[in-house]
């Protein structure tokens, strides 16, 4: 009987041995796990933090640029109106806050008379654009009548007067 038992104890010990290895790799497994995990983690971060940066950095760079003189005026309003509300917050720079509120009315009064400029000279843009219009639809007939002349077989010139220009494309 003890031999029985010594074989069972030794079985149940084999066993006990196989439970505790395979537990051990499970705790490996979570570890490596929880590390992966982590590093992930961090990589999303660190990419949410150089997006946002990249984000405030374009932001920074779209305020501070411009195309025209009333956008930059409009953008330069903006700015003005941040750093008074930010330094009237502060209370201890009244000379400056009564510097940019001078510099606002000035931005105030260019962008209102930019809009007057613009509305007085209205019909006189409009008239110019009517004229580029005019000569840069004279340029398809000069060039079809051209090509009609040096290739009288071709039949771009014909596509050129009559086509616009993704049909034209389209239709190859």
């Amino acid at each position: 009987m003890s031999h029985q038992r010594a074989f069972q104890t030794q079985n149940a010990n084999r066993e006990l041995r196989a439970w505790q290895d395979t537990a051990r790799r499970a705790e490996e497994e979570a570890a490596a796990l929880r590390q992966q995990v982590d590093a992930f983690q961090e990589r999303e971060a660190r990419e949410r933090q150089r997006r946002a940066q990249q984000w405030q950095e374009q932001a920074a760079h779209e305020a501070r640029s411009a195309d025209t003189w009333p956008e930059a005026l409009r953008k330069y309003k903006t700015i003005l109106q941040a750093e008074i509300k930010e330094f009237t917050g502060y209370g201890d720079c009244p000379d400056l806050v009564i510097d940019l509120e001078t510099k606002l009315s000035a931005v105030t009064r260019a962008i209102t008379l930019w809009q007057a400029a613009e509305q007085n000279a209205a019909a006189e843009v409009e008239r110019l654009r009517r004229r580029i219009a005019e000569i840069q639809a004279s340029f398809r007939s000069t060039v079809a009548l051209q090509l009609q002349d040096e290739f009288p077989g071709c039949d771009l010139s014909q596509a050129i007067m009559e086509s616009d220009p993704e049909d034209f494309l389209q239709d190859l």
